[in-house]
């Protein structure tokens, strides 16, 4: 998974790391930009904001994709308990194993299992 500071430097050549943080912290909180933490990842970004959707990510290579929301309108989920707060949103992540580790992961029970 390539950082933001990474794709700038292939993008534009030198560049300092925190210029690029700077930029993307002023980004997301103009809306240009959302941030996303799947756990136990760095932070990512990406270009689709403003809607109400949530994240598929591998356990594995922690490939991450979009999934709508079935719902439709925020927040998709109410909590129980508000404990005062208003609702903005919710955040659902997905977790599961993508199609490139499945195909990996069969290929070597098969290989394995061939051994025998």
């Amino acid at each position: 998974m390539d950082t933001p500071v990474t794709t700038a430097r292939t993008d534009l050549g030198t560049v300092s790391t925190q210029p690029v943080y700077n930029s993307l912290h002023a980004r997301t909180a103009a809306g240009l930009v959302r941030r996303i933490e799947p756990l136990g990842q760095p932070a990512q970004y990406e270009l689709r904001t403003g809607d109400n959707r949530h994240h598929i990510v591998c356990r594995r290579c922690g490939a991450t994709e979009d999934v709508d929301c079935v719902t439709g309108a925020a927040p998709c989920l109410i909590p129980s308990d508000n404990h005062g707060f208003r609702e903005e949103e919710a955040e659902v992540t997905f977790r599961g194993t993508c199609p490139r580790c499945e195909r990996i992961r069969n290929e070597k029970e098969q290989h394995n299992g061939n051994e025998r």
